[in-house]
This record gives structure tokens, C-alpha cells and sequence, in this order.
């Protein structure tokens, strides 16, 4: 991002003055949020041996941005929109049964409890993703910001927090480094 925005800065027009005051800490929280439902995601695809769970699982930022965005932003949805998200959770909630019962057809080397822990796991990882995107929206408001300079400025925080936690995350997880 930054081969983008040093020249476009110096040489350019389309990351403004203006844009380059919006207060840092900003993109720190957003890339922070960023950093740990990445972080969470990352961990739980290790455990999650089912590729359609993963995608399926992953489907779970529709009813939960719907959520966070009616709290925070008030935002208003139409019933079919919210029938949409009801599906979406019945799909989970359906595909995670039974390996919250014992009943699943995973692995025998993986453990259910394993399964449903970084299903789980998977699910929350939506909520600082979620949390966000609706940060973004109520922090910028209205302002006019060059998408690859935001992008810049959060994916620096992210990585920041992303080595702050996985180092210490891996070794809690025997995972190796």
C-alpha cells in the first residue's frame, strides 16, 4: 500500500491533507480488531479439518454485522434480509450439532470437543471483524479517504498487533512457531 501512498502523497492528488490528519489511533483500533479475528481465524483453521464447515462457518458475519450494525448505526433491514440471516444461522447451528452431540463424522484422530471449540472459536472471530467495519463506518463518517491509504494505515496496525499476540498465542497452543 505504501508504494501507492509515499508517491501519490509527494506527487499526487488523491490522498488529500486532510485525509493525513485523521488521527492515527483509529487505524490502530480498526487493525487491532483486524489482528484479532485474523489471529482467532488463523488459529481455527488448524483444528478445523472440514473445508465446507470452514466456509459455511465463516458466513456467520451476516447475522452478526447485521447486529452490531443495528446497534451501533441503527440500521433497519427488511424482513427478507433478516429471513436471509435466519437461514444462515440455522445452517450453522445445523452443521455444528452434531458434532456438539457426539455424532459427527470427523475424523476419528479429532476430537469433537476440539471441533466445536474452534467452531466456536471460528463464529466469535466474526464479531471483531464485524466490530470493525462498523468502527470504520462510525470513526470516518462521511470522509472522503483515498481506500488504499485507509488500507495502509490499518494493515500497519494489524501486523503490529498480529506479532504482538501470535508468538505468545502459538507457544500457549504448542503450536509451532
Amino acid at each position: 500500500c505504501f508504494l501507492y501512498i509515499v508517491p501519490m502523497r509527494h506527487f499526487g492528488s488523491a490522498i488529500s491533507d486532510e485525509q493525513t490528519r485523521i488521527p492515527k489511533h483509529k487505524f490502530a483500533v480498526m487493525g487491532l480488531m483486524d489482528a484479532t479475528a485474523g489471529l482467532m481465524q488463523v488459529f481455527a483453521v488448524n483444528y478445523i479439518k472440514n473445508a465446507s464447515m470452514l466456509v459455511l462457518l465463516q458466513q456467520a458475519a451476516i447475522p452478526i454485522s447485521m447486529a452490531i450494525s443495528k446497534i451501533f448505526l441503527n440500521a433497519k433491514y427488511t424482513k427478507s434480509q433478516y429471513a436471509g440471516s435466519v437461514i444462515v444461522v440455522c445452517g450453522i447451528i445445523s452443521v455444528m450439532l452434531p458434532n456438539m452431540l457426539g455424532k459427527s463424522q470427523v475424523d476419528p484422530a479429532v476430537e469433537e470437543q476440539s471441533q466445536t471449540f474452534w467452531s466456536i472459536c471460528m463464529v466469535l472471530s466474526c464479531i471483531p471483524m464485524c466490530l470493525s467495519s462498523v468502527y470504520k463506518e462510525k470513526a470516518l463518517g462521511e470522509a472522503d479517504i483515498d481506500v488504499v491509504y485507509l488500507n495502509g494505515w490499518v494493515a500497519i496496525f494489524q501486523l503490529i498487533g498480529t506479532i504482538l499476540s501470535a508468538v505468545p498465542s502459538a507457544y500457549a497452543m504448542h503450536l509451532a512457531l
